[in-house]
């Protein structure tokens, strides 16, 4: 039996992508604390965080806009399709999943 083809669009893929990187490590279930001895050299919406998973592991992350770097294993891409992809090691078509999961949450958040 073929396997079903996964599809998306490009329009939500685009939206996905552009998500707030601070509420998607939250959704993902990592405590996140903001570094206040960071001072940014040229950016000034540049930010480092700490991202810590619920197994204790930490990520040292700096983030700008939707661009992000990870410097305890130096990679950085953009967007949050790619940082799940990073933090989890899931597919591609999982961090869709993921992703659309998290935003659904934050909707629901919003309107209670």
């Amino acid at each position: 039996m073929p396997r079903e083809k996964f599809q998306i669009s490009r329009e939500k893929i685009a939206f996905l992508k552009a998500m707030p990187l601070i509420p998607v490590l939250e959704g993902l279930h990592f405590f996140v604390k903001k570094d206040r001895d960071f001072h940014p050299t040229g950016n000034l919406k540049t930010i480092r965080v700490i991202a810590s998973e619920p197994s204790g592991f930490q990520h040292e992350l700096v983030i700008t806009d939707s661009l992000w770097f990870d410097t305890r294993k130096q990679v950085g891409k953009k967007g949050a399709i790619d940082l799940v992809i990073h933090l989890t090691g899931c597919t591609f078509k999982e961090a869709i999943e993921r992703l659309t999961e998290i935003h659904v949450s934050i909707v629901e958040k919003n309107n209670e």
